[in-house]
């Protein structure tokens, strides 16, 4: 009701002013009161299109009744204001409609996406042309032109509005809307990035400090300098901006969108970033130390270092702090500057850099750090305090870390050196425990064992609460374990451990190095202070381990029991058990060693591993044993164990021992034919063990040392035929062959012999033998042609040997040449000089020549008993020609003086031959003299020196 009578009322107002002429002054007032109204119905009516409606109906009515009237220009002019804000309303209700359809769109409710509406206001437009078209002078024409500039930025054509704001400066200079203009048209140039035409309109703003748009105005030209890169105005107009508190109090941040200290904030980050820009952190400081004590001046510099940061310049932005921490050392912030330089230097990978500010900060903000000097306590103490111990701990732990990673000594050195620092500085710090526990480590990985296990004791007796010190207790055994028996030896003494293993016994020890002593206390001491330890067990391992090398095995037994004593389920265990029997066993108190294995192997037949070592360990107790009995001279008592043990052991390599060691005791005892039998029995048991050739062989020896030749060549032929690449296959056939001969087997001999021509053709003097062997067999059975063969065979492979430059002795080669000359010579011998006299002679004289060459080819060897053979032999046959004339039938009819005379002849045909072999039996006995050699043939060859001195009359000569 209340609306209807506010639209009559203008109505009324209306058709007033149009029929009466009134002052100005009441034209103005009128107008002014009814502009208010029409405001206040437009306000009234937002949102409702009718109400709008039907108000412009009545003012477009009141139009055409009067078209002319002094205040057609006003109305038209709210015309356009009611048509502007109808298009508004209509624009906000198509743009609901469209968010709805575009929403059902997303849901795929609707198929075809919907159009975003537009806003028109042409209604408007058309008006303010009208009133500019018929009423150009009007009075309020920079009004007209300032609402189509907005209406046309409304619908987004600022070209357009472009225009009007510039008419509306160049027309209506001292109007008001001017200012706006200007602030309009510098925000057009610079949504268009046209800095220069910006800044010519802000600064006509600036002309006014008390205009609306002033600080608006100065926050955009110093945006508009820095974009245009002239930082040198962009830092002076943001600073001003700052510096005139008065102008923040006045900001209309509702109209720039930002609050005051946005305002502040932004101009601060501009006037960094100018900086960042032009000059960099030096020029900053030389521009802002006057203005240290400014609030804002810090803040630059803050700005300044994130942004280079943000940047990745870490140098520069390295710089920019290093300018806080000079005009700021007490900067309440200060920790966090460092901090952020330190994380710089990261970024830019200079790490050791990053570490020089960490040294730096540990002496700036530590104890006795000039910070701490005016912050003696409160907050910003325990923050230096913090942020130093922090930057210690970094150190040493990094350069720890630096270490492990590239296994560096000298890492190590600085890590400790970082903790001993700590520890200097702060030594009641709570994680003192831990810092001496990572030191402790240090010394360890650098090899500084001593210092380490010191360091780990520390541990242990001085926090008593520490998470670290069992696990210290157990390193300082790990470093006294490195260090045994690389130091100085001592002279051998003998140390007491008190409270060994916490029973009250005292146990001495015979050592020889500190080390040693060092590493059985600290095992001895976490045994009693930590009996409940997870590492009680590798403890006592080593414990017993120690307590074993230094021969201390009655010790080392009890440590091995006090594992066992932890449990069958314990995984040291059987170790245990193994290694207190192993004790026993060292300790020479082999009995309760056997006993230990024992009962492993009872017990434990599952375990394959520790069940097959202690059954061999049990087995070893036992051949010691043995020894024992052997060395106090029950040997046959020592051989029966032996053989107990090869008999009961499934092990191949205690059987074939055992068997072997066996074998030599029964030998001891004399009992040969037991010795050889336990030997036969480790090939029968064992037929793939190493020793199997040679206790063949020994067996062999032994059987052979009882004439039992049989047995003997059959071990002999054993290894032959089943070991042929034993090391004993060629002396076991000669061996066997030599059986065989014993029993005059002389065909399975000689087939024996021949065997090893075929197997050992590079067998060297055991093949000349071997064919020397096969030629005096051959002579055994008569068969002198094979002989003769075998014979040439030995001379021929010692020429083949010599010739290719191999070493072989001439014996048998000379024997085998000598026996040569003796088949040729009993073939000679057998040749009578019977009719046809001529052609038996002419034989006799042949073969005589090869007996001759046979013999004379034997003493090239220079075998004394052969040579002397040979000559003596050669000797004999020319005698053996004397017999052959002197024996050889007479003509028939030969008589008396005429057979004398013959008889004669053929005396005097033979003396020649006479002479000779006495010649020959000289030179023999005359080199034999000179060789002091002295034999049967020598003998013999004296002999015939005397019987054919008589024979030719030459008495004693």
């Amino acid at each position: 009701m209340q609306n209807k009578m506010n639209i009559k009322k203008s109505i009324l107002i209306f058709t007033c002013l149009s029929a009466v002429n009134i002052s100005s002054f009441l034209i103005k007032d009128v107008i002014a009161q009814e502009s208010s109204f029409v405001q206040a119905v437009i306000k009234d009516s937002d949102g409702n299109l009718d109400k709008l409606e039907r108000i412009i109906s009545e003012h477009e009515k009141l139009l055409v009744k009067y078209p002319n009237g002094d205040f057609a220009t006003t109305v038209m002019f709210q015309l356009a204001e009611l048509y502007q804000k109808q298009a508004s309303i209509v624009f906000q209700n198509e743009m609901t409609d469209y968010e709805k359809a575009l929403d059902k769109y997303d849901r795929g409710e609707l198929t075809q996406e919907p159009i975003m509406p537009r806003i028109s206001l042409q209604k408007s437009i058309e008006y303010c042309y009208k009133i500019l078209r018929d009423y150009p002078n009007n009075k309020f024409k920079d009004k007209i032109l300032y609402k189509l500039a907005m209406a046309y930025s409304q619908e987004g054509n600022y070209r357009k509005a472009k225009s009007y704001f510039e008419q509306i400066i160049t027309e209506h200079p001292q109007s008001p809307i001017t200012l706006e203009s200007h602030f309009r048209l510098g925000d057009y140039y610079f949504s268009k990035r046209d800095f220069s035409n910006a800044i010519l309109h802000y600064k006509a703003l600036l002309e006014k400090w008390d205009n609306p748009y002033f600080d608006m105005a100065l926050y955009k030209l110093g945006w508009s300098y820095y974009n245009v890169n002239d930082y040198t105005n962009s830092i002076s107009t943001f600073l001003y901006l700052i510096e005139d508190i008065s102008l923040l109090e006045r900001t209309k941040s509702q109209i720039l969108g930002k609050t005051k200290a946005d305002l502040t904030s932004e101009s601060i980050f501009y006037i960094a970033s100018c900086f960042t820009e032009f000059g960099g952190a030096d020029a900053a400081k030389e521009f802002l130390l006057p203005l240290k004590d400014k609030d804002y001046s810090l803040d630059i510099l803050l700005n300044m270092a994130e942004l280079y940061q943000k940047r990745n310049y870490y140098p520069e932005a390295i710089s920019s702090y290093r300018i806080i921490t000079e005009l700021y050392p007490y900067y309440e912030k200060s920790p966090s500057i460092y901090r952020q330089i330190v994380t710089n230097y990261e970024l830019d990978e200079r790490i050791e850099k990053a570490n020089d500010v960490r040294n730096e900060i540990v002496y700036t903000f530590g104890p006795s750090g000039n910070w701490l000097q005016k912050y003696t306590d409160g907050p910003l103490y325990e923050e230096g305090i913090k942020i130093s111990k922090e930057m210690l701990y970094y150190l040493a732990t990094y350069y720890q870390a630096e270490a492990q990673k590239n296994d560096r000594v000298r890492d190590y050195h600085l890590a400790i050196q970082k903790y001993k620092e700590y520890l200097n500085l702060f030594p009641n710090a709570d994680d003192a425990d831990k810092i001496q526990y990572y030191l402790a480590e240090c010394f360890y990985s650098a090899g500084d064992y001593e210092n380490a296990a010191k360091t780990y004791h520390n541990v242990v007796n001085s926090y008593y609460s520490s998470s670290y010190r069992e696990e210290a207790a157990f390193n300082r055994i790990l470093s006294y374990y490195q260090l045994t028996g690389s130091d100085k030896l001592i002279e051998s003494v003998t140390i007491y451990i008190d409270e060994f293993l916490g029973t009250g016994e005292i146990l001495p020890v015979k050592v020889g190095h500190q080390s040693e002593i060092d590493l059985l206390r600290a095992c001895n001491d976490f045994c009693r202070i930590f009996p409940e330890s997870k590492w009680l067990d590798q403890v006592l391992m080593n414990f017993g381990e120690t307590l074993h090398e230094l021969q201390e095995y009655s010790g080392a037994v009890k440590v091995y029991k006090k594992v066992m004593e932890l449990g069958v389920d314990n995984p040291y265990h059987l170790t245990a058990a193994m290694n207190a029997g192993q004790s026993c066993f060292d300790g020479g108190f082999y009995g309760e060693a056997n006993m230990w294995f024992n009962n492993i192997v009872t017990n434990f037949p599952d375990s394959t591993r520790f069940y097959d070592k202690a059954l061999r360990l049990s087995l070893s107790s036992k051949y010691k044993m043995a020894e024992q009995m052997s060395d106090q001279g029950d040997v046959e008592a020592a051989a029966e164990l032996l053989n107990n043990v090869a008999v009961t052991s499934d092990d191949p390599a205690f059987q074939e021992r055992a068997y072997f060691e066996a074998a030599n005791q029964y030998q001891k005892a004399n009992d040969f034919t037991r010795a050889a039998l336990s030997l036969e029995h480790l090939v029968k048991n064992v037929p793939s063990s190493q020793l199997a050739d040679e206790a063949l062989y020994k067996a062999a020896g032994l059987r052979e040392n009882n004439e039992e030749w049989t047995l003997a060549s059959a071990n002999y032929m054993t290894i032959v035929n089943q070991y042929t690449n034993s090391k004993f296959a060629l002396q076991a056939l000669k061996n066997a062959a030599r059986c065989y001969e014993n029993i005059e087997d002389w065909f399975t001999a000689k087939a024996t012999y021949q065997k090893v021509t075929e197997l050992f053709p590079n067998a060297n003097d055991d093949l000349i033998e071997s064919y020397y062997k096969i030629g005096e067999l051959c002579m055994k059975i008569d068969d002198g042609q094979q002989a003769m063969m075998a014979y040439q065979k030995a001379v021929s492979s010692f020429d083949n040997f010599m010739n290719s430059g191999q070493e072989v002795d001439g014996y048998y080669a000379a024997h085998s040449q000598f026996m040569i000359g003796e088949l040729l010579f009993d073939d000679y011998k057998n040749l009578q000089l019977t009719p046809p006299l001529d052609r038996n002679l002419k034989l006799k004289v042949a073969k005589f020549k090869n007996v001759f060459n046979a013999y004379k080819n034997t003493l090239e060897y220079q075998v004394a008993d052969w040579s002397t053979a040979a000559s003596f032999r050669i000797g004999m046959a020319f005698e053996e020609f004397v017999r052959a004339f002197m024996e050889s039938p007479r003509p028939e009819g030969l008589e008396g003086e005429d057979l004398e005379l013959y008889n004669e002849k053929l005396a005097q045909t033979a003396k020649p031959y006479k002479e000779k072999a006495l010649e020959t039996y000289k030179k023999n006995v005359q080199q034999a003299e000179l060789n002091q050699i002295e034999n049967n043939w020598i003998a013999e060859s004296k002999k015939r020196m005397q019987v054919l001195v008589l024979e030719l009359g030459l008495g004693d000569s």
